[in-house]
């Protein structure tokens, strides 16, 4: 048989889990390696496979031995493409979103307070409904972002800053005001609060939580200092 030259090209770049892979939007991703060996997370339409993740993400990576355990799922919902990757050793799932570009993690806040691992292993798209099963029981949910708890247990959202001052000049800050919408909760009369913590150490230790409410239904115009 005659020899011909192949189109394309070739990226040396492989796959360390088929599980991993998913197709959103028309571009797929997935966890890989590249000829160095460490592993990255990569995306691309047909062209030239581009790193979407971070330094954190990759460090998270670089702790997992076995690969075969590690999931993917993803699906769109107010214009937000969301890839969804679960790394169950080191017990929580990191989301990227294609359309702010920007990393996450979702975990599940246990009745101790711990956290631990997203409790979703895959996910479908049936009835215009999302279902996605249960990784440890044999449990099928609704995933819907009006829903205000996770299957009965209360829903735990974290937002760290950057550090805010990088020079070794004392500053004293004497205020802080929370930019936020209230008043806009459902199917309950009870008000929402938020806790503050800061640290003076670059993150290592915290101080004491510092509570505030966020209004009732309807107090659309509550502050939050």
């Amino acid at each position: 048989f005659p020899v011909t030259i192949a189109g394309g090209q070739t990226y040396q770049i492989g796959c360390l889990s088929a599980n991993t892979i998913q197709q959103i939007n028309n571009i797929m991703i997935w966890v890989g390696a590249d000829k160095n060996g460490k592993p990255l997370l990569f995306a691309t339409t047909g062209d030239t496979p581009q790193k979407i993740s971070n330094l954190s993400v990759e460090r998270m990576l670089q702790e997992i031995d076995n690969y075969d355990d590690v999931t993917s799922w993803s699906y769109q919902s107010y214009g937000h493409y969301f890839y969804c990757l679960n790394l169950p050793k080191c017990n929580t799932t990191l989301v990227y979103d294609l359309t702010t570009k920007i990393w996450h993690e979702r975990q599940y806040l246990l009745e101790n307070g711990n956290t631990s691992r997203h409790r979703a292993d895959g996910l479908v798209l049936w009835k215009n409904m999302y279902l996605v099963y249960d990784y440890e029981k044999s449990i099928v949910y609704e995933m819907n972002e009006d829903y205000l708890d996770d299957n009965g247990n209360p829903i735990q959202r974290i937002r760290r800053t950057s550090q805010v001052f990088s020079t070794d000049k004392l500053a004293r800050i004497s205020e802080f005001k929370l930019d936020a919408i209230v008043g806009n909760i459902t199917d309950t009369d009870e008000e929402p609060r938020i806790y503050l913590r800061c640290s003076k150490d670059g993150g290592n230790s915290w101080g004491n939580m510092i509570e505030k409410k966020m209004g009732k239904k309807g107090d659309y115009l509550k502050e939050i200092r």
